[in-house]
């Protein structure tokens, strides 16, 4: 769960807010931008380490339905933010049925690194709200 108002390494990008309510994190999308990079959410600041899987689970809710597809990944912030360890290529479709839906991913990563971000990108949704809710990552390896 997320601390209510707070963002502790938590940010997001683009034309949107980012709220923390009920331990719960709710990214509203206001301008969409033309990539899907446009709007983000990320979590910054992690260690990764090449050939280690990882899990991640979380449960998400989307008032707009998406049938491209989320892009959820690592990547590195200091080699122009070149991906490193794919969750979701476009594989994880929305609904907006106003339920949570319970996600479980797993990547490996492709090289070591201390400061990676895992991203979701949302900038293809358009106008939409975005809620998170028990996210874990995981090494299990």
């Amino acid at each position: 769960n997320f601390n209510n108002n707070t963002k502790p390494d938590w940010c997001d990008s683009g034309g949107g807010t980012t709220n923390f309510e009920n331990g719960t994190l709710s990214f509203t999308a206001t301008n969409t931008g033309s990539h899907d990079y446009d709007n983000q959410i990320c979590f910054t600041g992690l260690s990764i380490v090449n050939g280690a899987t990882y899990k991640l689970t979380f449960k998400i809710k989307s008032n707009v339905s998406d049938s491209t597809g989320l892009d959820i990944a690592f990547d590195d912030p200091s080699d122009n933010y070149s991906w490193c360890g794919t969750f979701s290529d476009n594989s994880l479709k929305l609904n907006a049925s106003g339920n949570f839906t319970e996600v479980t991913l797993t990547t490996t990563a492709t090289k070591t690194i201390n400061n990676a971000r895992l991203f979701i990108n949302l900038g293809h949704l358009g106008a939409c709200t975005i809620e998170i809710d028990d996210l874990k990552l995981v090494r299990t390896n």
